[in-house]
């Protein structure tokens, strides 16, 4: 029961459930981020959250992904850029993210749209090739 002087308290935020992963789990885990799963479907297969995924990497002593890119892709960044592509389908191709193309897109001089704007000019079909 609440005193009449204090608010009603708000409703109850849902809890979040701790999951711990077997050892088995582990390392599939470990291995699916070894064979360069993305992190995003490892977090979905083992219901865990994204931090718990990379503690569980970095336990097991495996360094952690890098998202930079090569010189070579760098220019495939650039060229699929010009032609019309957009960053987060140039980052799903690469598997990096993707404001690691735009850092790359950037750095190159490249000059971005804004969001969406390919979409208002008309740039980009929305009723399919």
């Amino acid at each position: 029961m609440v005193p009449s002087d204090q608010p009603a308290p708000g409703p109850r935020t849902k809890r979040r459930l701790c999951r711990r992963l077997t050892d088995v789990e582990v390392a599939a885990l470990v291995a699916g981020y070894v064979a360069g799963l993305p992190i995003d479907e490892l977090v979905e297969e083992f219901q865990v959250d994204q931090t718990t995924v990379q503690k569980y990497v970095r336990h097991n002593g495996v360094a952690r992904r890098s998202e930079r890119l090569g010189s070579r892709q760098r220019e495939e960044v650039v060229r699929l850029c010009l032609a019309g592509r957009s960053t987060a389908s140039i980052a799903g191709e690469l598997r990096v993210g993707a404001t690691t193309v735009r850092r790359a897109l950037v750095a190159a001089g490249v000059v971005l749209r804004q969001r969406g704007s390919a979409t208002e000019l008309g740039l980009v079909r929305l009723d399919g090739p």
